[in-house]
């Protein structure tokens, strides 16, 4: 039993040695120039809410937005004469799908959306993904889209992340004082922590565990994509932001802890609130709508 439980403890000695070197190629290759999942409005279709209704595909138009050169952000904007207009981010990895049940549930309440695709994912090009570097200025140019097409309710525009793309916008809002109000699903105030939760998801192995393997992935990510280190880290940008603020986290993923760091680099006066665990896409939302009923 001593000998089978000695040759358990060197193998999976063996296993993490290996995969801390790993750790930095997987980082060069998939955190800088992610698998891109494409997009389809089959797929958009697929991913309503059940029982929704599909006006709000009849009441959706494509938009394409330059953000730099040679660089295009492509999105559905759905409405056009609402309340106000939320534009909503995907986490890294997926594409604007994955915002169609909170998109859905504003748009049934009478806001216009804006769903995207960020850089190097869905239907948009570029090379690089930055995680935090760069995308917070780079939605200040989404913004400057909007308000000079007119696409929809310009008169007042918040913005909705998933993850590290929650940070973006948090990051956003603190740049650009056109943003009303901003909320954001599970942020972290820096790229090795988001890392390292997605590795830890992945892997089951407590969060603790894998912070070297989140420091090699992001060493080889800036390499590749040209961005600093320090722009993986959010807190000097947080701690400007002065718009009404949301925090929400989902207890299953373990990310109250962050959210709670999030919300103390934000200068502790974000609201923060814990996801529902509902079976009903929309209702789960609720939350997210009546924050951006009450602020924009």
């Amino acid at each position: 039993m001593l000998g089978l439980l000695r040759r358990f403890v060197v193998g999976a000695g063996v296993v993490y040695a290996i995969s801390l070197p790993f750790s930095f190629f997987i980082g060069a290759g998939m955190l800088a120039k992610p698998t891109r999942k494409h997009f389809s409005i089959d797929e958009l279709r697929n991913a309503l809410p059940d029982g929704a209704s599909l006006e709000f595909l009849t009441d959706s138009r494509e938009v394409q937005i330059q953000v730099a050169d040679r660089e295009h952000w492509n999105g559905t904007v759905v409405g056009g004469g609402g309340r106000a207009t939320v534009v909503l981010l995907h986490p890294f990895g997926g594409n604007r799908c994955d915002v169609v049940a909170p998109a859905y549930a504003l748009w049934q309440d009478g806001f216009d959306v804006i769903l995207l695709d960020r850089r190097a994912h869905g239907r948009s090009d570029g090379d690089a993904q930055p995680l935090f570097g760069g995308e917070g200025v780079e939605l200040g140019h989404v913004i400057d889209r909007i308000v000079q097409e007119g696409w929809t309710a310009t008169r007042s525009i918040g913005l909705f992340g998933m993850h590290d793309a929650g940070t973006s916008c948090l990051m956003a809002a603190a740049l650009d004082d056109r943003i009303g109000a901003v909320a954001a699903l599970d942020p972290s105030v820096n790229a090795r922590d988001f890392v390292a939760a997605s590795i830890s998801d992945w892997s089951r192995i407590p969060a603790p565990f894998v912070i070297p393997q989140s420091f090699l992935a992001l060493l080889g990510a800036g390499l590749v994509s040209g961005v600093d280190q320090s722009e993986f880290d959010a807190r000097s940008v947080l701690a400007r932001l002065d718009a009404p603020t949301q925090i929400l986290f989902d207890d299953a993923r373990g990310a109250d802890r962050r959210a709670r760091t999030v919300q103390a680099a934000a200068g502790g006066t974000a609201a923060l609130d814990p996801l529902p665990d509902s079976t009903d896409d929309v209702d789960r939302w609720a939350g997210l709508v009546d924050f951006f009923r009450v602020n924009l």
